[in-house]
């Protein structure tokens, strides 16, 4: 299946992740928060190992894929509780979650550059100018 299309049912699941977390965002503390959201991702994630096991569908696991995941779910700690904190502050949903997406996508181009050799192109650094600018508009 093409990535593109996952890339969009993700935006699509992450977009009603995002109302629920800023609804929730008032009703409880943060590290509440980011601990309940990842009890209900281990559970839902355990329960598809399950139905993929039991249909007989492999499953890849190596120690290295292991720790680099669970370096990836530190990050992940850190970030959840600061978009709770972000949410707690009053941040606008339609603000607060077009500023995450586009600092998500400014790290990774400086990430992908500095860690995994991706070149910046005149268009990317356009695109990067303009999704800056995007912020700017809707906080206008």
């Amino acid at each position: 299946m093409n990535w593109v299309i996952f890339g969009i049912a993700a935006g699509f699941f992450f977009a009603i992740y995002n109302a629920f977390l800023k609804l929730s965002s008032n009703h409880l503390h943060a590290l509440v928060g980011s601990i309940s959201l990842s009890v209900a991702s281990a559970i839902i994630t355990l329960g598809l190992i399950f139905i993929f096991k039991t249909t007989g569908q492999e499953i890849t696991i190596t120690s290295k894929g292991v720790k680099l995941a669970c370096l990836a779910g530190i990050f992940s700690a850190f970030g959840s509780l600061l978009y709770f904190l972000m949410y707690q502050k009053k941040a606008p949903i339609s603000l607060g979650l077009p500023l995450l997406s586009i600092s998500t996508i400014i790290f990774s181009a400086i990430i992908g550059l500095l860690f995994f050799g991706e070149r910046l192109t005149l268009i990317k650094i356009t695109g990067l100018v303009l999704a800056i600018l995007s912020i700017y508009i809707l906080s206008i």
